[in-house]
């Protein structure tokens, strides 16, 4: 798919994403954060695009205080937008516009630990596994990256980048140094 910009309301974050031709999958699975935690700005949204008036109802109440109960509940679910826009399914924002009120994937950054002195050619990351119990009802919420990380099986090759960090050795290799990460 071509993405255009047509607004100058658009972040540069979003430009830059599209500035390569990309499909619609990529779009879905690698750009936009579906399973991120939804706001309550995305449910009033996505109330403009439900065709039940009842769908329509309970989304523009999710958004204010009076659906500070109903919110609570998604919340402590640790619901997705995914999760919000199955759960009201007359709601089908075409796909310029979702791609407005859904939040870019962001970047996950991690660690690297390992040396290319003690092992030439291997890059080995520091990784949290991000999973907690939904406080609903207890089951097991994993991380979309953490997700990701746990099923591509070993030696696939993945896209990344590598940021460069500030982090400076002292001059002198004798002195102490506390690290905390």
């Amino acid at each position: 798919a071509t993405v255009n910009c047509v607004s100058d309301n658009v972040s540069d974050r979003h430009r830059r994403a599209f500035e390569k031709r990309v499909t619609v999958r990529q779009i879905f699975t690698e750009m936009l954060d579906l399973f991120g935690r939804p706001t309550k700005s995305f449910c009033a949204d996505l109330a403009r695009f439900a065709t039940s008036s009842a769908e329509k109802k309970a989304l523009q109440k999710m958004a204010t205080a009076d659906g500070a109960e109903d919110w609570k509940k998604i919340v402590d679910a640790s619901q997705s937008f995914f999760d919000i826009c199955k759960q009201f399914p007359s709601a089908k924002p075409p796909l310029d516009q979702l791609l407005s009120i859904l939040p870019l994937t962001k970047p996950r950054l991690y660690s690297i630990a390992s040396s290319p002195f003690y092992a030439q050619g291997v890059l080995e990351l520091t990784i949290v596994i991000n999973q907690w119990k939904a406080a609903s009802d207890g089951h097991v919420v994993t991380g979309a990256c953490t997700r990701f990380i746990q099923q591509v099986p070993v030696g696939r090759k993945i896209a990344c980048a590598a940021v460069v960090g500030t982090f400076r050795f002292p001059k002198e290799d004798t002195t102490p140094m506390v690290m905390v990460g």
